[in-house]
Order: C-alpha cells, then sequence, then structure tokens
C-alpha cells in the first residue's frame, strides 16, 4: 500500500502511536452532525461542539489529507485534549 497524503498520530497519553481514523462531532446539546461539518469552522470555534477523535492501528489511518487539511484536523485533534504529530507521505 502507498501512502498518498498526510496522516496525523499520536505523540503522548494512552493514544501514542495510533493514527487518526475518525473525529465523532456532535453539539454541545450532545446531537450528532448527519452531514459534514465545515471543518474549518470546528477548527476556529471548537468550544462549540463536542469533539471525540478515534484512533486506530496505521492501517486504519486517514489517508490523502493535504498538508492544510490535516493542520486543521491536527487543530481540532489538539482542542480534544490531544497531541499529534502529522506524518508526511
Amino acid at each position: 500500500m502507498s501512502i498518498t497524503g498526510y496522516r496525523l498520530r499520536v505523540t503522548e497519553g494512552e493514544f501514542k502511536g495510533l493514527w487518526l481514523s475518525r473525529i465523532d462531532l456532535h453539539s454541545k446539546s450532545g446531537m450528532p452532525y448527519r452531514i459534514v461539518p465545515d471543518w474549518q469552522e470546528v477548527a476556529n470555534h471548537p468550544e462549540r461542539y463536542r469533539i471525540t477523535p478515534k484512533f486506530g492501528r496505521e492501517t486504519a489511518a486517514w489517508l490523502g489529507l493535504n498538508k492544510e487539511a490535516a493542520q486543521r484536523f491536527r487543530k481540532i485533534v489538539s482542542s480534544a485534549g490531544i497531541q499529534t504529530e502529522i506524518v508526511a507521505p
């Protein structure tokens, strides 16, 4: 398998070494988002959302993120208190 884009790997804590595979997003009142959110809006105002990143093995990692998207998702995950690093293709 060849890697075609940037990915995020957790650098510390209980998820260290695991890869970002998904982000569950809910309103503060607990309602799940059923449409694709404006991720830039989420990155700019994470306090408006309940953000739950999910992690897995490297084979489950989100693939194909461009550098800008990887930076945006890193900021979102960081707002949930989880530190990651961007891994280049």
